[in-house]
């Protein structure tokens, strides 16, 4: 069976057909909630070589089950969310039809590397929502399950009709230029379903202010906002560096944030950078420090020694886990498998 693309849903209050076999009516697409209908009309049953037969749909896009498992077919579909908080997915089955098989259905065997096994059903028929980063964007991504499989009678559920509801943690909405030529734009749009609205939630870093921690953070006239970098994914799958990078600090958000400031007094620090060794810290097993400052890069452009709407900081920043250069080439990977992201503090 081969992959199809995702079928990107596309404007709010309209119909889109795909392939003339499934309707999905969106009700709603904004910063709040995404919905629509789901209409499956046509189907296929298709009898293969070994005399299993094999269930599909044009506008499928992925398959499920566990290796040995009936290989079933499935939709899946790609959400841009806010960059932090959960989604709430609802679904409400309203047709349902029981199909009795004439064979035993086609298990999973060379499919296993298309197949979909680590997805929750909570709802028989959409999937608990799997969260990712795509290129920046924080996504959610969740599968509409049409047919369920019961091998004791060979028969199969398959979900007509249904009405999905997802809902989106509160964030505050931001201005986005159209005009960003990114080369990241297209892709995201062709595999997000929901950018239009998703874009405004990304149109730049935000700082969030926080209580000062304790050292070496200790002064209560501190000014300090936290935030995180790293990829977003989860369990092991950080190995990458796509969240490392040059971080620009501009100046307003300095004068706007704690007034004019001497240059030198705006600092970043770290949390600490991979998990801890497993074995003995050294001689006298001292635990290293929770925090480590990090070099910035002060542009004073005036050379005013203060803090201008102008100038800027730059500082190279890392998620916990990374790839670390040994020698002739060689490249060593440490991984920290309690956070995918690490924390900084930026300090005034």
């Amino acid at each position: 069976m081969v992959l199809k693309k995702i079928i990107t849903i596309l404007l709010s209050f309209s119909v889109v057909n795909l392939f003339a076999q499934v309707q999905v009516q969106i009700s709603e697409s904004s910063s709040s909630r995404y919905a629509f209908s789901w209409n499956l009309e046509q189907y296929r049953i298709d009898t293969v070589n070994s005399g299993h037969c094999q269930i599909s749909f044009d506008a499928e896009n992925t398959v499920l089950g566990e290796n040995g498992e009936a290989a079933l077919p499935a939709y899946s579909i790609l959400l841009g969310i806010p960059p932090e908080g959960e989604i709430r997915v609802g679904f409400n089955a309203e047709a349902v039809k029981t199909i009795t098989l004439q064979s035993a259905l086609l298990k999973h065997k060379d499919l296993v590397s298309k197949r979909q096994p680590d997805v929750v059903f909570k709802n028989p028929w959409i999937s608990e929502p799997v969260y990712g980063n795509l290129q920046g964007m924080r996504t959610a991504r969740v599968i509409i399950r049409p047919f369920i499989h019961d091998e004791k009678t060979n028969t199969v559920r398959m979900l007509q009709k249904g009405f999905c509801s997802i809902e989106f943690p509160s964030y505050p909405v931001r201005s986005f230029s159209l005009s960003d030529q990114s080369s990241r734009r297209p892709l995201l749009k062709n595999m997000v379903i929901n950018y239009p609205v998703a874009q405004g939630w990304y149109a730049g870093r935000k700082l969030a202010k926080v209580v000062a921690p304790s050292f070496p953070l200790n002064s209560s006239s501190q000014v300090v906002y936290r935030f995180r970098i790293g990829d977003g994914n989860s369990g092991y799958n950080e190995m990458t560096t796509d969240e490392n990078g040059i971080l620009k600090i501009p100046g307003d958000l300095i004068v706007k944030s704690s007034g004019r400031r001497n240059i030198n007094e705006v600092k970043l620090y770290a949390s600490y950078k991979g998990e801890l060794p497993a074995g003995m810290l050294d001689s006298a097993g001292a635990i290293p420090s929770g925090l480590t400052e990090v070099p910035l890069l002060r542009v004073d452009r005036n050379k005013n020694t203060y803090v201008d709407s102008d100038d800027y900081f730059l500082a190279f920043v890392t998620g916990a886990s990374d790839w670390f250069f040994i020698h002739n080439r060689e490249y060593s990977f440490n991984l920290d498998r309690y956070d995918d992201y690490r924390k900084y503090w930026l300090t005034v």
